[in-house]
C-alpha cells in the first residue's frame, strides 16, 4: 500500500512534460507518468529474480558449473580464466534477462514490436553466452529463462492489479 501511494504521489506531483523534454526520452514517451512505477517494478523484479535464482536454487541445489567439473577440464575455454561462482543451476543472467523481457512484453509488447524484438534478442544472446563461455549447462539457462519468465508474468499481474484499482 505505501509503495503504491508513494508512486501515485510522485506521478501526480510531477509534470513530466515541463520537467523533461518528453520527446528526448523514449521510455517516458512510452510509459508516460507511470514511468516511475515501471522503474520501481523493474528494480524490484530484477532484485527478486537475482536473489531467488541464487538463494533458492544455486545455494540449495549446489550443482557445479561446467567449468568446475574435473571431467570437463581442458575441454572448456574460459575467457580470462573467469568461471563465476561455484554453482550454476539456475542461470541468474537468463533469469534476469527473461524476467525483464517478459515484464515489458506484457506491459507494451503489442504496441512496441521493435523494442520487444530487441529485448528478446538481447535475452537470448545473453543467455546463450553463458553456455558458450562454459559457465552454465543448457539446462541451467533454460530453467533460468523459465524462472525469469514466471517472475516477469507475476510482477506484471501485480503491476496491473495495483494500477487498475487506483
Amino acid at each position: 500500500g505505501q509503495v503504491l501511494v508513494a508512486t501515485q504521489v510522485v506521478e501526480q506531483s510531477l509534470d513530466l512534460d515541463s520537467v523533461l523534454c518528453v520527446d528526448s526520452f523514449p521510455a517516458i514517451r512510452l510509459y508516460g507518468k507511470k514511468i516511475f512505477t515501471v522503474i520501481l517494478f523493474t528494480v524490484a523484479l530484477i532484485a527478486a529474480s537475482d536473489q531467488l535464482s541464487t538463494n533458492a536454487f544455486k545455494n540449495i541445489i549446489k550443482r557445479p558449473r561446467p567449468c568446475h567439473e574435473a571431467a570437463l577440464e581442458g575441454k572448456i575455454h574460459l575467457v580470462n580464466n573467469y568461471c563465476g561462482g561455484e554453482f550454476g543451476f539456475v542461470s541468474s543472467h537468463a533469469a534476469n534477462c527473461f524476467a525483464l523481457f517478459t515484464f515489458l512484453f506484457i506491459l507494451k509488447g503489442r504496441k512496441e514490436k521493435l523494442m520487444i524484438r530487441l529485448l528478446l534478442t538481447w535475452a537470448v544472446v545473453a543467455s546463450y553466452s553463458r553456455i558458450y563461455l562454459g559457465v552454465h549447462y543448457p539446462g541451467d539457462v533454460i530453467c533460468g529463462a523459465l524462472l525469469g519468465a514466471l517472475l516477469g508474468q507475476l510482477f506484471s499481474m501485480i503491476y496491473f492489479r495495483l494500477n487498475t484499482t487506483s
